[in-house]
């Protein structure tokens, strides 16, 4: 027998034990026995006490719970759980393999089914919950993920749900291990709206089996395929000697694809599809997808591999889309990328990408050519890992007069400093309608070349040198992971100094909020002897998005 309570001695003795040679009798031998009885009964009893208090708050909080009305609860829980969207979601628009935090999400409807029955019953009469479902699939839970699977199928109402799967983990499998999934799938095929699938290196299997069991979807109108970048030249090695081509065009509601490491040729319903991404795709399969599609809205390629051109962009009059509002292109490979410029037309283009553009790589002339035509219209310009120095990107800057939205992606502390300096050194004609910033990718990181504090120093004086060309819907947010300091993340940074009417906050760091202090009476006001802090001293409540009545600019 070991007594894990013993002080003096490990886990394994007993505390009878350590001192059985210093009994002189059986009667003292006795007394420590009951004495030490006796302190076990007081830890149990303290123990059933503090668990006795733990079932009273789990009762207060339950009933709590249960007596608001089956709507209201339901209500509660609809908006703090978020159904997977397949159009908004990050991994889609950024390109990544799908299946991230979001299987939280999809499996949140049987963990709060799990908390009582009241909530279980709730959660099983609303069908918004059962409208997503995520899933990565191992080598040891393919069962399980089909049993899910056809649970979650069973619960499901229409509108159909979305499902996502990734393969991605499994290291080998039997072909009919995964039997079982595809039967559970089988359900939805008269009723899924959207399917997301990532593929795992074994890719012969997936082919033959899971490639044509797609068309079975006939409802589809969402699809995204991710394949495995590992073996991505040897797969357009093969293609490219053997042809082979992936066939959808029976999914006539299909509107919207994604393809990640696309290596062969595909049949579309080409006059349906309105949405169109491709990442890491080959640049001839780019091109020739492209072309296909005449009703584009959105069309998207970033990290496309090189290849040989077989598309001749210039035998033709240049190629017109009249409904693409969003055009996103990587710019890396200089011939293609101007000569794609030079041969597309966009009349309705409201949002243009560029994917790692630089000054070397782009003609100067076509980039000049082509902004002076889509530029007017822009609304959004996004760039993604770019390397432009502060002279380049006033260029593009200038050519966008109705440019409201900056979107930064992949940004780390460089590009963000020249973004800064580049809105900064002409804010009466470098983005001169700007509202807008979004920052996202791997923060602000202290160096030698870069110190922390140049960044919020700068942010300052970019503010206060474009205060003159922008109104009280000024706006800039960084995204949910990014790094704004080596040491903060972006909820601790720059949230409160009143510049002539800018607000930023601050929040709980004093040390910051002293450095800040220095930069504002360096940089604005040197006869400033307190620092205009406010913690949160006003009301969001009645603003969109928190924005205060006060506030000019909110950086969260």
């Amino acid at each position: 027998m070991s007594s894990p309570l013993c002080s003096s001695c490990n886990a394994g003795v007993l505390r009878i034990e350590c001192r059985a040679p210093a009994f002189s009798s059986a009667k003292e031998e006795l007394e420590f026995i009951e004495e030490e009885t006796d302190r076990l009964d007081d830890i149990i009893r303290q123990s059933n006490e503090n668990r006795a208090g733990l079932l009273r708050r789990r009762n207060v909080m339950l009933s709590s719970a249960g007596s608001l009305p089956p709507e209201t609860l339901s209500c509660i829980f609809q908006h703090a759980i978020r159904p997977l969207d397949p159009r908004t979601r990050d991994a889609l628009r950024r390109g990544t393999n799908p299946i991230s935090k979001e299987i939280r999400a999809a499996r949140a409807p049987l963990i709060l089914g799990a908390v009582c029955s009241y909530w279980r019953q709730i959660i099983r009469s609303t069908p918004q919950f059962w409208q997503s479902f995520a899933a990565r699939v191992t080598t040891k839970n393919v069962q399980k993920t089909a049993d899910f699977l056809d649970f979650w199928l069973d619960r499901s109402d229409q509108p159909a749900p979305y499902i996502e799967l990734d393969f991605s983990p499994i290291e080998w499998l039997y072909e009919a291990d995964l039997q079982p999934i595809r039967d559970s799938g089988i359900k939805a095929t008269a009723s899924a709206r959207a399917m997301s699938l990532n593929f795992p290196h074994d890719l012969e299997y997936y082919r033959k089996q899971w490639l044509p069991f797609i068309s079975r979807f006939h409802q589809l109108e969402d699809l995204s395929i991710g394949w495995p970048a590992e073996f991505e030249e040897d797969l357009i090695y093969d293609w490219d000697r053997e042809p082979g081509t992936i066939s959808y065009e029976t999914l006539s509601n299909l509107t919207c694809v994604t393809f990640n490491n696309l290596s062969t040729k595909v049949i579309l319903p080409w006059d349906n599809i309105t949405i169109l991404r491709l990442f890491n795709t080959c640049i001839n399969l780019c091109l020739e997808t492209l072309w296909k599609c005449p009703n584009l809205v959105e069309f998207r390629c970033r990290g496309y591999k090189d290849g040989v051109l077989h598309t001749d962009l210039a035998r033709e009059n240049p190629k017109v889309f009249i409904h693409l509002k969003t055009f996103e292109w990587p710019c890396y490979n200089s011939h293609v990328s101007c000569e794609l410029l030079k041969s597309i037309r966009l009349p309705a283009i409201e949002t243009l990408g560029l994917d790692q553009a630089n000054d070397g790589d782009l003609d100067r002339r076509v980039v000049k050519d082509f902004l002076s035509i889509v530029g007017p219209k822009l609304k959004t310009l996004e760039l993604s890992s770019f390397t432009f120095s502060q002279p380049g990107l006033v260029r593009i800057f200038e050519a966008l007069p109705s440019a409201e939205r900056l979107y930064l992606h992949d940004c780390n502390t460089e590009r963000f400093h020249t973004a800064l300096n580049a809105l900064k050194s002409n804010s009466e004609q470098c983005l001169p309608k700007l509202r807008y910033i979004f920052v996202e990718g791997e923060g602000m990181r202290q160096s030698d070349d870069s110190p922390f504090m140049d960044t919020p120093g700068l942010l300052l004086r970019m503010l206060q040198e474009r205060k003159a060309a922008v109104d009280s819907h000024f706006r800039i947010d960084f995204a949910e992971d990014y790094q704004i300091g080596w040491r903060f993340n972006y909820y601790d940074l720059l949230d409160a100094v009143v510049l002539d009417g800018w607000r930023l906050d601050i929040y709980e760091d004093q040390e910051l909020i002293e450095c800040m202090r220095e930069i504002y009476k360096r940089e604005f006001d040197p006869n400033l002897d307190s620092y205009p802090y406010a913690e949160s001293q006003y009301d969001d409540s009645n603003f969109e998005e928190g924005q205060c009545e006060t506030c000019n600019v909110r950086l969260f």
